[in-house]
């Protein structure tokens, strides 16, 4: 679970300049000899097990980092692209390297702004430049790379020849076999699978390149998750749709919408998180989640799954969210790191594997912003 310190949003958010003072990259999770993912350059022995406290990475100055299932991207201040861990399907972005234990640089292009923030454990991989191209690589399963043939693609191809793709944090999503953009133009734009109507175009008919979803412009931020998507509008509404199997769209039912549908009618929404549950944050700083809690992702002390938003605690000083399928990470107008849910592997860096339904502390630094979760217990955060 990648994470990101306060001065890295806006190194990050900019796409432009690094950082006035460095950011190092810290990991621990899951880190066997088949998912080596913690990138330190070490196996941990055993099947499954990882490594559950904080593990400095390299001596890069880092500007952004995400996980996708068993892989980790991150990019640092010269604009390279760096990948590690279980790279198959060509989701490594380097041809045929599968397996990384330490970072290793993706091609040779030093523009790179933003890599894809991944949810739902998808087969897809992208990232967004400086100068706003998109580009995506590895399993082009019912084109949710953004190409027609069903193929690996093994290194970074541009998708189309448009230059106004979001390339801030919140902009480009992608989820299980489904990707999810705002362009520069705040239009809404969907492809890939589509069977349970997570593109939100109204059926479920596949896309295998963009499709512009209805014709606002009027759209901020999204997240693509299992099967289920979220966005937040300009005016700070929040909409959902897709699958719903665990109340996940938060509309107080398990009924699948394949069209963007109102969640709720505040106006106030700042940051979202999708996969099988939901976590919302708003400007208030009040954190609310719904849909699946097998492992106590909710964070409301059971496992009981909800279909529509409720609030975590009453506290009013969350500021950032990320979720997995099992568990999520998150940061508060503090600068310190919460996490809870699934701790396989010790992704939760509690020191063990216990799974946790309330949120714990993550080390006692006030020191982190930006979160990014991954679905295999894989945790990475940067910090000044």
């Amino acid at each position: 679970m990648p994470n990101i310190r306060r001065m890295m949003m806006a190194a990050a958010g900019s796409g432009s300049a690094p950082p006035e003072s460095p950011h190092e990259l810290w990991s621990w999770g899951l880190n066997c000899s088949e998912v080596p993912a913690v990138g330190n350059g070490t196996v941990t022995s055993g099947e499954g097990n990882g490594i559950s406290t904080l593990t400095q990475i390299g001596a890069e100055v880092w500007t952004a980092v995400a996980s996708i299932g068993n892989v980790v991207f991150a990019v640092n201040s010269s604009g390279q692209l760096f990948c590690w861990g279980k790279g198959n399907q060509g989701a490594s972005g380097n041809s045929n390297a599968v397996k990384q234990s330490s970072p290793v640089q993706v091609g040779s292009a030093t523009d790179w702004a933003l890599p894809c923030q991944f949810n739902g454990d998808p087969s897809q991989v992208g990232a967004v430049t400086t100068g706003n191209k998109l580009y995506m690589w590895a399993r082009n399963y019912e084109g949710a790379c953004g190409f027609d043939e069903d193929a690996f693609i093994s290194s970074p191809v541009q998708v189309g020849s448009l230059t106004n793709w979001g390339n801030t944090l919140g902009k480009y999503s992608c989820g299980s076999i489904v990707s999810l953009a705002v362009k520069t133009d705040n239009t809404m734009w969907s492809w890939g699978q589509n069977s349970e109507g997570e593109l939100g175009l109204g059926d479920t008919s596949a896309r295998k390149s963009p499709v512009q979803i209805g014709s606002l412009t009027t759209w901020n931020k999204v997240s693509a998750g299992q099967w289920s998507c979220a966005a937040i509008k300009t005016d700070g509404t929040l909409w959902a749709w897709g699958k719903n199997q665990y109340g996940e769209l938060g509309q107080g039912n398990t009924t699948k919408y394949s069209s963007p549908v109102q969640v709720g009618s505040a106006t106030n929404w700042a940051h979202i998180s999708m996969n099988k549950s939901m976590w919302a944050i708003n400007t208030s700083g009040e954190l609310y989640t719904c849909g699946n809690n097998d492992n106590g992702q909710l964070g409301h002390g059971n496992t009981t799954n909800l279909s529509s938003l409720t609030q975590v605690g009453s506290l009013t000083d969350w500021r950032y969210i990320d979720g997995t399928s099992i568990s999520c990470i998150a940061t508060k107008t503090d600068y310190t790191l919460w996490g809870w849910g699934g701790g396989r592997a010790g992704g939760l860096d509690n020191g063990n594997t216990t799974d946790r339904s309330s949120p714990v502390q993550i080390g006692s630094d006030a020191i982190w912003e930006i979160p990014s979760a991954d679905g295999r217990t894989i945790s990475k955060a940067l910090a000044n």
